[in-house]
């Protein structure tokens, strides 16, 4: 028996352009007739979609080089340090940008998990506790990252820094730096990572 087509649900068209991954992929072609649906269907302004663009090419380019890097280190050095272990991953596979940052938080208590790009337009670093429910960001750190017309949205398992503006890794790495010197230390080091991840690489260093 043939079904008739009738019954069979329809396919969204615009489907795909509510997908991150093929929305993120056009950003780095910056392929204009695909930007201009993305923009049409998510109501963007012309600044923001090049602000997007900027920042998916910068992604997709530090993370290609990140690749390369980890490469190198599993074949000169392939033994995780005791940080790296407890990270549960290598220094490598942390982006540059938010490196020294996850790791100073480590050491003053914060369960990190994830870090580094977010979304298309922030950077953000994701504990495994809610170690900022009680948290208030002072009124000069706002101030301060305003200047650079960054937001900095604090959730009791995150922080982000959201941008209205393009930076390179330096300036990034700079505003994380601000906001870790903020966050007060918990008295103690961060216990090891508990994600799947991290007990995999700690097995497998085994």
């Amino acid at each position: 028996m043939v079904k008739d087509s009738s019954f069979n649900p329809l396919q969204d068209p615009d489907e795909k352009y509510r997908n991150e991954d093929y929305i993120m992929a056009k950003l780095v072609e910056r392929n204009q007739e695909e930007l201009k649906k993305i923009k049409s269907i998510h109501n963007l302004s012309d600044e923001q979609v090049e602000l997007f663009c900027d920042f998916a090419g910068l992604r997709h380019k530090t993370l290609a080089e990140m690749k390369l890097k980890l490469v190198e280190r599993q074949a000169i050095n392939p033994k995780a340090s005791q940080s790296e272990l407890d990270l549960g991953a290598y220094i490598e596979q942390i982006e540059p940008q938010v490196r020294e940052a996850v790791m100073q938080l480590r050491q003053k208590g914060y369960t990190t998990y994830e870090s580094g790009f977010s979304d298309f337009d922030s950077q953000k670093i994701g504990f495994e506790e809610e170690h900022l429910k009680d948290f208030i960001v002072p009124e000069s750190l706002k101030k301060d990252l305003e200047k650079d017309r960054a937001k900095l949205i604090i959730k009791p398992r995150s922080i982000e820094i959201k941008f209205s503006d393009f930076y390179d890794l330096e300036k990034i790495k700079t505003l994380w730096q601000k906001v870790v010197n903020e966050l007060p230390s918990l008295g103690t080091t961060a216990r090891p990572n508990n994600i799947k991840s991290a007990q995999t690489f700690r097995k497998k260093q085994l």
